[in-house]
């Protein structure tokens, strides 16, 4: 876990392979929105740390400290294990997304 990088990086979860492989090598990041998928995260409102920890092989829930399961981890898990599912729904989503699309002055340029 740490920063991210630049002016305006937050904290974000570090991904490693899988334990078969020593979880020794850095696979990506997930942000904390990610990880509430999957867990009931309490943030640090300065610095957006969680102020548990997510549960490990050597910290189960239920252990002091532990982040508790989050109520969307049965769907987020059943999406992760069948991404056919996953992608019928997000693309009926984002279809209904792009025909709803924006009003006049929704939109605007970042700088």
């Amino acid at each position: 876990m740490g920063r991210g990088q630049g002016e305006d990086a937050r904290w974000q979860f570090d991904g490693f392979d899988s334990p078969e492989f020593n979880n020794e090598t850095k696979v990506g990041f997930m942000l904390n929105t990610d990880m509430e998928l999957l867990h009931q995260l309490d943030l640090d409102p300065e610095s957006s740390e969680p102020l548990c920890s997510v549960p490990d092989a050597d910290h189960t829930e239920g252990d002091e400290g532990v982040c508790v399961e989050g109520r969307t981890r049965d769907v987020a898990t059943d999406f992760a294990s069948n991404v056919q599912w996953w992608v019928g729904n997000f693309s009926r989503a984002y279809g209904k997304m792009l025909e709803n699309g924006y009003g006049e002055g929704m939109l605007m340029d970042l700088e």
